[in-house]
């Protein structure tokens, strides 16, 4: 009986083992698969992605992007970067944008026709300050990161103020400038 009991044991273990292996194997494979991605391959992943979801009633638009697409992305210091050296493209937005996602076919093409080779990319998803009214008094619903103050310092003279309504349309300024997406700067000397 003993035995039988050993070997009832052994063989769950086994199956647990390998439904462990085998589940971790297919997750580790598409985290070395995006690892392994290009920019472009990136891009293209991430803003398909939403492609015919919906959300709060609005169906996203389908998007083709090619995987020759010509997206760099960049963090807020190369951002800073290009903006100190005056040349390139820059390309802020995020993947579930829906203005974002209107604009980036076309500023693909227009890239492509005008025999450009890189855009550069900044995704601000979740980055940005948040505010509301509550009450009649504004209130923080998100903090924005440091990347994102630091974006507000190189950006400012190019930004707008961030002012946010309440119920009856009265607007409140928050104190400091929004950077609103899709926003492209064609930077050159």
């Amino acid at each position: 009986m003993k035995k039988n009991y050993k070997f009832i044991i052994l063989i769950v273990s086994a199956l647990v083992l390998v439904t462990v292996v085998a589940f971790g194997i297919s997750g580790f494979k598409d985290k070395i698969e995006k690892v392994n991605e290009t920019d472009a391959q990136r891009f293209k992943r991430e803003y398909e992605e939403f492609n015919g979801k919906e959300v709060n009633g609005m169906k996203y638009t389908t998007l083709e992007i090619s995987e020759k697409n010509i997206i760099k992305y960049v963090d807020v210091h190369e951002v800073e970067d290009i903006f100190e050296s005056g040349d390139g493209i820059v390309y802020f937005g995020y993947p579930s944008c829906p203005w974002c996602r209107t604009a980036v076919p076309v500023l693909l093409q227009a890239a492509e026709d005008a025999g450009v080779d890189k855009i550069y990319y900044f995704d601000v998803t979740g980055i940005r300050s948040e505010y509301k009214v509550k009450d009649g008094k504004l209130v923080v619903e998100k903090e924005g990161t440091d990347e994102y103050r630091h974006l507000l310092k190189i950006l400012d003279v190019f930004l707008e103020a961030y002012m946010v309504k309440d119920d009856k349309g009265v607007e409140y300024f928050t104190g400091e400038n929004r950077l609103y997406v899709p926003y492209v700067f064609f930077l050159k000397d």
